[in-house]
């Protein structure tokens, strides 16, 4: 399957995976939306979308302006406010 020119949208696109990825959409002349918490901007033929997918609530609009969705959002990242008001009151 060829990718040439798709409408093609990453999901955590400014991580590892995601910038690899994306590295090669470009090769393949895709058309690229990134979306990421963390905006990146390491290409000029990207579209970079900053938010996050639990708030954003035109996120199903989003997802359908394009042909093909990669997901590669990760929540390994614990809530770091969180975690650290749950780690002084165990110590307390």
């Amino acid at each position: 399957m060829s990718l040439k020119g798709k409408k093609v949208l990453v999901l955590g696109g400014n991580g590892f995976l995601g910038k690899n990825l994306i590295d090669k959409l470009l090769e393949e002349d895709c058309i690229i939306t990134s979306f990421d918490v963390n905006i990146g901007n390491h290409s000029p033929k990207v579209n970079y979308v900053d938010g996050n997918y639990v708030k954003l609530e035109n996120f199903d609009d989003l997802v359908a302006d394009n042909e093909i969705v990669f997901h590669l959002i990760s929540t390994t990242f614990p809530n770091v406010d969180r975690a650290y008001e749950q780690d002084i009151m165990q110590n307390l």
